[in-house]
């Protein structure tokens, strides 16, 4: 009987040594959330939008990363969004009607001699389309986007410095349907 007891217990031990591997200790793979961060402060974006118009033979190209509360609706002006929420915009050159992969330099100079550069970036916390002014958009003063795609997949990287010396950091990962 003692063998018996002395058995079962080396048997449980190899169970417990065999299933006790070093994949108990990895992490899981992390989903990269949509976000910018103004400053200290974190904001989420749900969705993405894009938009090309042309000035031959320089095609002028905008995405739109945007929050849950905001919806983006075509007007005779031009796009427009309702609701409130947060956003982030880039405006650039390209030779081509689609969003081209690299990476872009803000140059509000003259867009048209450096077709790699970005020409306009905005940003807007709490922005609320029942306010009449621009109110919580600010303008990007510098910085530099890089963007990649997979299939219809795009992946963006910003790092930008707004008017008021803030940077302005983040990341989206989505589909850029055109409005």
């Amino acid at each position: 009987m003692k063998n018996v007891k002395l058995l079962i217990g080396l048997l449980l031990l190899a169970f417990v040594l065999v299933s006790c591997d070093g994949d108990d200790n990895k992490q899981p793979d992390k989903v990269a959330k949509n976000y910018f961060k103004l400053g200290d402060k974190e904001y989420f974006l749900s969705k993405g939008s894009s938009s090309s118009v042309s000035s031959y033979p320089i095609y002028f190209n905008d995405i739109i990363l945007y929050s849950s509360g905001l919806t983006l609706k075509q007007t005779d002006e031009g796009p427009e969004f309702e609701g409130s929420g947060d956003f982030v915009g880039f405006l650039f050159a390209s030779f081509k009607a689609e969003i081209p992969v690299g990476t872009y330099v803000f140059n509000s100079s003259n867009i048209e001699d450096t077709i790699t550069a970005f020409e306009d970036g905005v940003v807007g916390v709490s922005y609320n389309s029942d306010l009449e002014d621009d109110n919580g958009v600010l303008e990007f003063e510098s910085g530099k986007i890089s963007i990649s795609k997979n299939g219809d997949i795009y992946t963006i990287n910003f790092d930008c410095e707004e008017e008021k010396g803030r940077k302005v950091k983040g990341f989206y990962k989505g589909k850029l349907p055109t409005y």
